[in-house]
């Protein structure tokens, strides 16, 4: 059975990684949506019965919208692991 010093040791690593995890989704937010456009691009043109690929404008809107969404997620990812972790630390030290 676990004891609660190796509970509380995953908690600070699961939060630990979810700050990490944040702040590498804000930093690489424009590769992604770089390679997310390429490739939903890419799927159009093998399969335009399917879904027609997107014109220039709206190519260029697609990569908007996912970068400010990575953007978005990354800092709640990052501000909410932030947050836990000193929360955790805090429940530690009493």
């Amino acid at each position: 059975m676990a004891n609660l010093n190796s509970l509380r040791l995953l908690e600070y690593f699961l939060f630990a990684n979810t700050v990490f995890v944040g702040a590498v989704l804000f930093y690489c937010a424009k590769p992604i949506s770089e390679r997310y456009n390429a490739w939903t691009t890419r799927i159009g043109r093998r399969f335009p019965n399917i879904n027609a690929p997107p014109a220039p404008e709206n190519a260029q809107l697609n990569f908007r919208i996912v970068y400010f969404c990575c953007r978005l997620c990354g800092a709640f990812l990052f501000a909410i692991g932030i947050y836990y972790l000193l929360h955790a630390f805090n429940r530690s030290w009493r």
